[in-house]
C-alpha cells in the first residue's frame, strides 16, 4: 500500500471507501482511498483480531488493517498518538472501536479508556444497549462488569482498567488522566472542545492514543472536514500539489508552531513543491491572524515591500 498525500507527523490518517459489489452480488474488497503506510514495525493487531474472534466477530480487511497500523509499537511503545479515521456506514467501525478499546483495557491493568459519540446520551446508548448485551454473554464476562450508575457508566476490569464515556463539553476528560478516547462520529462535533480536553490528560501516559473516528456527515463545515482539505484529490490534473506547483506569484507562508491542523512540519512538503516561497514561522496555533495579530501584520509587511 502507497501513501498518495504527505502525512502529518505524528498523526495516522485513514479514509476508508465502501467495499464494492459485483454484479453477481460478490464482495469486491477495496483499500483505503488514503491511508498512512505499513511500515516494518511491530504491532499490536493482531491481539486485537485475536479479541475480535473471541468474542464472535470476524474482522474484515480493513478492521484489521486500521488495528495493525495504529497499534504499531517500538519496544512495546506505540508510535501513533493520534489517529484519523473515516469509513463509509455499516462497515464494522463501532465493532472495530470497541475490540480495540477492550484490548486496551486487557492488555495493561489500570488503564483509564473513554468513548466518545455524537452527543453524551448516544455514547451512553452504545455502551449498554449494545455493547455491554453482547459482552455479558461472551468470555470476558468473568473479567468485567457494566457500573450502571447515570453520569458514570463504565466497564469495570478486574485489572482496575475502566472503559468510560464521554460527554460532549469541553470540560468532558479535565480532572482526569486519559490513557486513550475514541471520539466516534466526529462529523457531528462543531468544534475541537472534546479533542482539546483529551489531550492534556494524556501529556503524561506513555502510548495515549487518540481516536478521531466518523462516517460521512453533512455539508456544515466541521473540523474533521477541515482535515480533509489536506487530504482530498492531492494529484491529479485539479489536485493541490500539481496547482501549487505551477503559482507564479511571490508567496509568504506562515506556519503556527503550535498548529495541530496543518503542522509546521509539512512545510517541508510546500518547500518541495514551490522551492522559490518565503515562510515564516510564528509561536501560535492555527489562525496565527487572530492569536498573533501583530507579528502576523509585521512579517506580510516586510515581504510585501521586498517583493514590490
Amino acid at each position: 500500500m502507497t501513501r498518495n498525500s504527505p502525512p502529518l507527523p505524528g498523526e495516522l490518517a485513514c479514509t476508508d471507501p465502501p467495499s464494492q459489489a459485483s454484479s453477481s452480488g460478490s464482495v469486491i474488497p477495496a483499500g483505503p482511498r488514503f491511508a498512512t503506510a505499513c511500515s516494518e514495525r511491530a504491532s499490536y493487531g493482531g491481539e486485537v483480531a485475536k479479541l475480535a474472534r473471541l468474542l464472535g466477530f470476524e474482522p474484515m480487511p480493513h478492521q484489521e488493517l486500521i488495528w495493525d497500523i495504529a497499534l504499531e509499537h517500538v519496544g512495546g511503545v506505540l508510535v501513533y498518538r493520534e489517529i484519523v479515521w473515516t469509513i463509509a456506514r455499516q462497515c464494522g467501525k463501532s465493532v472495530a472501536l470497541l475490540c480495540l478499546m477492550l484490548w486496551r483495557c486487557l492488555r495493561w491493568p489500570g488503564q483509564v479508556v473513554r468513548y466518545g459519540a455524537q452527543t453524551g446520551i448516544d455514547a451512553r446508548a452504545m455502551l449498554a444497549d449494545t455493547w455491554w448485551p453482547r459482552l455479558e454473554h461472551s468470555p470476558l464476562a468473568e473479567v468485567l462488569s457494566f457500573r450502571r450508575q447515570s453520569g458514570h457508566e463504565a466497564l469495570i476490569f478486574e485489572n482496575t482498567s475502566r472503559l468510560g464515556l464521554l460527554a460532549s463539553t469541553e470540560k468532558s476528560a479535565h480532572g482526569s488522566t486519559l490513557d486513550a478516547a475514541c471520539l466516534d462520529e466526529s462529523w457531528a462535533h462543531a468544534d475541537h472542545r472534546l479533542e482539546q480536553s483529551c489531550r492534556p490528560a494524556m501529556v503524561t501516559r506513555e502510548s495515549a492514543q487518540l481516536y478521531v473516528v466518523s462516517t460521512a456527515g453533512t455539508a456544515r463545515p466541521t473540523p474533521l472536514a477541515a482535515r480533509h482539505i489536506y487530504l482530498e484529490e492531492p494529484h491529479g490534473e485539479d489536485g493541490f500539489w500539481p496547482r501549487l506547483r505551477g503559482l507564479q506569484a511571490d508567496a509568504l507562508f506562515g506556519w503556527g508552531r503550535r498548529d495541530r491542523l496543518v503542522p509546521v512540519a509539512f512545510a517541508r512538503h510546500v518547500i518541495e513543491a514551490l522551492p522559490g516561497a518565503r515562510h515564516v514561522e510564528l509561536d501560535c496555533g492555527h489562525v496565527p491572524q487572530v492569536e498573533r495579530p501583530r507579528q502576523t501584520h509585521n512579517a506580510i509587511g516586510e515581504f510585501l515591500a521586498e517583493v514590490s
